[in-house]
């Protein structure tokens, strides 16, 4: 642990901005005390005196003022036997199977996207009632994601800023 403390300025869904004093670096890990827990997060971007974090916990109850504490650990996972090939969130829980706690089906599989990017996935879900959405968006890194199709009509937006789809039938 370092002495860097910050506190929360802004919150914008899993997004949250510090205001800080002391040294933080590019993805750090840094702990929001929100209600007696400590949810980990990681630094995504540093700017006049400001680091954006994001955070892997749920956000609910994160507001203005909120302490944060930077640890001065980049987040690293540890590999051993029985990991390599399997799916992950950023705090190394087994994703397959939180999704199938949520009642939902998860299939992995590779597709060939000629001409993507290198990070870039399709997502196909599909509800109970049969309705499906596919979605291909691209893994910029350091958190950031680019959209690049939503039922196959092209689009071009990050989830930088607050988008808004209409789509007329």
């Amino acid at each position: 642990m370092t002495d860097t403390k910050g506190k929360v300025v802004a919150v914008n869904g899993n997004m949250i901005s510090v205001a800080f004093d002391g040294v933080v670096s590019l993805n750090e890990v840094g702990y929001v005390h929100v209600a007696g827990k400590k949810l980990k997060s990681e630094v995504i971007r540093i700017r006049n005196g400001q680091a954006q974090l994001q955070v892997y916990e749920m956000t609910k109850g994160i507001s203005t003022g909120d302490e944060v504490e930077f640890t001065g650990e980049l987040l690293s996972v540890e590999l051993g036997h029985g990991l390599l090939g399997q799916v992950f969130d950023g705090l190394q829980n087994p994703l397959p199977q939180l999704a199938e706690q949520a009642g939902m089906t998860v299939s992995i599989r590779p597709v060939d996207l000629r001409d993507a990017h290198p990070n870039t996935a399709v997502l196909r879900m599909t509800h109970p009632d049969g309705h499906t959405l596919e979605v291909r968006a691209a893994s910029l890194g350091g958190g950031r994601i680019r959209v690049e199709a939503i039922d196959g009509m092209e689009a071009a937006f990050s989830g930088e800023y607050p988008t808004l789809i209409i789509r007329n039938e």
